[in-house]
């Protein structure tokens, strides 16, 4: 929610002069909704990349430290949580998204090109 509403928040003139362009509100929403959907993906692939051999070692290490070293379960992640995941982070990002960018955009475009806030 934080980057987003930063993000709202340092181009309020830009969204001020699309308004008086006649861009609609939903518009506007949608670039932001855009935006922030690439980003959520962004995040879900570097998480996944990283994240992932993460856990599975912690895993295999975890069911190894009992043994002797003899025994080794190779620990794996289902496709379905893998895929709910992605549903999860883009339904966050895209709510959070929308959370922060519907009040700046009712605002009047002549407020939001003359503020410096």
């Amino acid at each position: 929610y934080n980057a987003m509403a930063i993000s709202v928040r340092e181009r309020r003139k830009e969204v001020g002069i699309l308004r008086a362009l006649g861009f609609s509100t939903k518009d506007i929403l949608k670039l932001f909704l855009i935006e922030g959907s690439i980003i959520g993906a962004i995040s879900w692939i570097i998480a996944l990349f990283l994240g992932t051999p993460f856990i599975v070692n912690l895993a295999a290490y975890l069911i190894d430290r009992g043994d002797s070293g003899l025994f080794f379960v190779q620990p794996t992640i289902p496709l379905q949580l893998i895929i709910l995941s992605f549903i999860l982070t883009q339904c966050l990002t895209l709510s959070s998204t929308y959370i922060a960018t519907m009040k700046p955009i009712r605002s009047s475009p002549v407020q939001m090109m003359r503020d410096d806030v």
